[in-house]
């Protein structure tokens, strides 16, 4: 169950966009040896990725906010998290991903999706469209009650 809290700030995007070689470097790692979403950082902060369904592009969620990606992942940190604010600061200029309020802490309940579910990825109440097709939401995906 999430934590309640009001307006804790994501980064939403390529996180590679927004950290060091060697953070990604770390990150990457810890996503092609364990199953995620969740992946908890040496320094105990903690970062969510799921592939999307093409790889790299161009991607959209439900309300046509745009996301571009080169590591053929989409994951989300909070803004707190980011160690590297000049990258930080560069991807938010060149609109690569969103800095979205979220009601609560992200956690692993929250976050779900890849390419066993058609390339939607869900993030809390943030849905993105990897595989081009929308109108294929499977049923539950939405929270019954979301706008």
């Amino acid at each position: 169950m999430a934590t309640k809290k009001t307006g804790t700030e994501y980064y939403i995007g390529d996180i590679s966009y927004v950290t060091s070689p060697e953070e990604w470097q770390e990150i990457f790692s810890l996503y092609e040896r364990e199953v995620g979403p969740e992946y908890v950082l040496r320094d105990k902060r903690k970062v969510f990725v799921l592939p999307t369904l093409y790889g790299d592009g161009s991607y959209t969620d439900l309300e046509n906010r745009e996301y571009w990606v080169d590591s053929g992942t989409i994951g989300a940190i909070k803004v707190s998290d980011i160690k590297d604010q000049k990258k930080f600061q560069n991807a938010k200029d060149m609109e690569l991903g969103q800095v979205l309020p979220l009601p609560y802490d992200l956690s692993a309940e929250e976050v779900s999706g890849g390419v066993e579910n058609g390339g939607l990825l869900k993030f809390g109440e943030v849905i993105i469209d990897t595989g081009g097709g929308i109108e294929y939401l499977p049923e539950g995906i939405i929270d019954e009650g979301a706008e």
